[in-house]
């Protein structure tokens, strides 16, 4: 659902599938070993705001359903 959220908020934000390409491959060349982060949350991503608001809508989802957020996330990060 996060990335659905994500993809559709940007589109509609005037966000371009190039756009955040071209900043995700660069966010990953920098990426030092052991950084587990994610490229939206980098507040100089051109779609931060909306990967923000997709991770709200999925952790509202997962505490509906009763999934351990944690444990979730753990499980998703090792993907």
């Amino acid at each position: 659902m996060h990335e659905v959220i994500e993809a559709y908020l940007a589109v509609h934000a005037g966000i371009s599938h190039a756009a955040v390409d071209k900043f995700d491959r660069a966010y990953e060349a920098k990426r030092k070993p052991g950084d587990d982060s994610e490229p939206g949350d980098d507040p100089r991503a051109p779609y931060h705001k909306q990967h923000v608001f997709a991770e709200g809508i999925e952790r509202l989802l997962a505490r509906e359903l009763g999934v351990d957020w944690s444990a979730y996330d753990k499980e998703v990060s090792s993907k």
